[in-house]
């Protein structure tokens, strides 16, 4: 996700949130602004700083813009769509693939170690947008520490919209990316070995700054703010491994879209069957064989299907049983 900022004031208070540079899931995104509107609502005054790509996205929900300078050629897409830019990159770095999960794991360690440079440019970007915008509160939605927000001075809170086991690592749950349970240790020293080199060039960049080291293999310092998480509690890991006291778990966070509409698109409207919502998040649609044998197998249904298509939507067709688009405003079809 490229990067953005929020600030809001209201008697004096102001917040600043953060998207990290990657990946561009539409996901990560509403779920800040559904945090913005939050604090809109409560009389602040909401900010994001964004890259050129992004420009106008925030705007329609009230969002002020201010638009970020830097040299983060990385972030920006080969095409006008940012979240297709990301999707081509998952689809070419293969861990989407029908692939051992094992395997998976390897080439996502390797898409990983290419962020850090990327991560240390964005870091040296926001460094002079932070005294421009002077926020009393930072929030940050990202994968690593930056040395930026720790130096700060300024207190934060590190948004997690991704899943919950990317906050902290603990034996007592599955590591992230992880198959059966029999291979959770496999899974970790896969991992930890994959990281190392590149844990170790983030490390002492960040040490350079003027920051604490970090843990062992680990990308991030979480002791010194609030962390909070959307996830639904049936579904989350703490009957496995309590939260420690700076983590607090939120059911959703869901933005508002008072502005859009939807109606059953005509080619369904009259057909027999169950009406069926179909997604698989803005990224999982990359996996076009995946897509494509979940819609073949959809199609012998005798109920109705709208599907969210995923960025890649150009790539393959849908059946008579079902409408669909590159997205899908799901919280006006719900």
């Amino acid at each position: 996700m490229t990067s953005s900022m929020v600030t809001t004031r209201a008697n004096g208070a102001a917040y600043w949130l953060r998207l990290s540079p990657t990946p561009e899931g539409l996901g990560h995104i509403n779920a800040c602004i559904g945090i913005a509107q939050v604090l809109q609502e409560a009389g602040h005054r909401v900010v994001f700083a964004v890259k050129e790509h992004w420009k106008g996205k925030f705007a329609s929900y009230g969002i002020e813009e201010v638009e970020m300078g830097g040299d983060l050629d990385e972030l920006k897409p080969a095409v006008g769509d940012p979240v297709k830019f990301m999707a081509e990159r998952i689809r070419e770095a293969g861990f989407l693939s029908d692939i051992q999960p094992l395997e998976k794991l390897q080439k996502r360690m390797q898409f990983q170690n290419r962020i850090v440079d990327m991560y240390i440019k964005l870091d040296k970007t926001i460094e002079p947008v932070i005294p421009s915008v002077k926020p009393d509160v930072i929030f940050v939605d990202q994968y690593l520490s930056l040395p930026s927000i720790e130096t700060s001075g300024i207190p934060y809170v590190w948004v997690w919209t991704a899943n919950p086991l990317f906050m902290f690592d603990d034996d007592r749950a599955p590591p992230y990316y992880s198959g059966d349970k029999s291979e959770w240790k496999a899974f970790r020293e896969t991992r930890d070995k994959g990281v190392y080199d590149i844990w170790k060039t983030y490390n002492d960049y960040v040490i350079s700054r003027g920051c604490q080291p970090l843990k062992q293999l680990l990308f991030k310092n979480q002791t010194k703010c609030l962390n909070i998480y959307g996830f639904p509690q049936e579904m989350d890991y703490t009957d496995d491994r309590p939260l420690p006291k700076n983590f607090i778990r939120f059911d959703n966070l869901k933005r508002n879209e008072k502005l859009l509409a939807f109606e059953i698109p005509v080619p369904l409207r009259d057909r027999p069957g169950k009406l069926i919502y179909f997604s698989m998040g803005s990224m999982g649609g990359v996996d076009l064989d995946l897509m494509k044998r979940l819609v073949t197998i959809l199609s012998k249904s005798k109920h109705r299907f709208i599907v969210s298509k995923g960025p890649l939507h150009e790539e393959y067709d849908l059946p008579v049983n079902m409408w669909g688009a590159a997205t899908v405003p799901q919280i006006q079809l719900i």
